[in-house]
């Protein structure tokens, strides 16, 4: 068993590479937000991804041009933003790139360098497929034409999006269908500034 890091260098090293890291990230997602007219929950998922890896970069700073010891206050702000910005991450199938900096935080907590650590980080990188989550992605296009023509029935949506792999589909795959879009828009209501689509908005 390796002995705990506890010298507050080693993760503010390991903090400024990693937000180093998700600068141009970020740039590069920005860039993608998708066109909001054609796909509102798309959009609205990656604008609220930018603006929460904006903060956590913000707050990256902060903690480290502060005084020591390190501002516990920003510190848990950070791990707050880190949950919210996995959440997102996870639907729109960018959460191999904010993973890193976690998978890195939690080697420095348990006894790695920070040389160490980015090595087993590299390695990482080149064996993870990066494969979107399908059925996340089942679920935004539902909700998406829900969005595009109200009138459609959950069955109608089940008929479109599910993929139990029966031939027809039954009562409990558009319940199904339902229950994840319902999560999806709880999700979207957490971020007021980017849902509802702005077409919907009073």
């Amino acid at each position: 068993m390796q002995r705990r890091v506890s010298d507050p260098e080693q993760r503010e090293a390991l903090l400024r590479a990693f937000a180093d890291h998700l600068r141009p990230h970020l740039e590069a997602v920005r860039r993608r937000i998708p066109e909001g007219k054609t796909h509102p929950v798309q959009s609205a998922l990656f604008g609220a991804y930018v603006a929460l890896l904006d903060d956590y970069i913000a707050t990256s700073e902060k903690i480290l041009t502060g005084s020591h010891p390190i501002d516990q206050t920003a510190v848990e702000n950070s791990k707050a933003l880190q949950l919210q910005i996995k959440k997102i991450a996870e639907w729109i199938a960018l959460h191999g790139e904010f993973r890193d900096y976690e998978a890195g935080d939690f080697l420095v907590e348990t006894g790695y360098s920070y040389t160490r650590a980015t090595e087993i980080l590299d390695r990482a990188k080149k064996s993870r497929a990066g494969a979107p989550h399908s059925a996340a992605k089942r679920t935004i296009d539902a909700l998406e034409m829900k969005i595009s023509a109200p009138s459609l029935t959950w069955s109608a949506l089940a008929d479109k999006t599910c993929d139990c792999g029966a031939s027809k589909h039954t009562k409990h795959c558009a319940e199904r269908v339902r229950k994840n879009v319902a999560s999806l828009k709880n999700l979207l209501a957490s971020y007021p500034d980017h849902w509802p689509p702005r077409s919907k908005r009073n």
